[in-house]
């Protein structure tokens, strides 16, 4: 089982991507493109990322046969002043399906 973390953050909001399971090396370059996405809006609401990411996950079961498995943890905590900074941890787990399985090992 392999592991891959992406940490990216704006002035506001740091995003951390955890990533274990069946991790495609194209698939790598696409958790990273999530990242910078969410970095470049300001202060993204908790259900956006949601479907952000149940858009993924569909897109990724269909054309590459994975299924995944997520959970969104968020921190918000004070920062003097100026309002509140935001810690958002997602966490990935990834899989083939049977028949993708099937089908690299044959």
């Amino acid at each position: 089982m392999t592991e891959f973390i992406v940490k990216r953050s704006n002035a506001k909001d740091e995003y951390i991507l955890q990533v274990t399971g069946y991790i495609p090396e194209e698939l790598k370059e696409d958790f990273e493109n999530m990242a910078e996405n969410f970095i470049q809006k300001d202060h993204l609401l908790i259900e956006e990322i949601y479907e952000e990411i149940m858009g993924f996950i569909r897109y990724h079961k269909r054309s590459n046969g994975l299924v995944i498995n997520f959970h969104i943890n968020f921190e918000s905590y004070p920062v003097g002043e100026f309002g509140l900074d935001r810690k958002v941890t997602i966490i990935f787990q990834m899989r083939r399906t049977f028949i993708k399985w099937l089908k690299e090992t044959i």
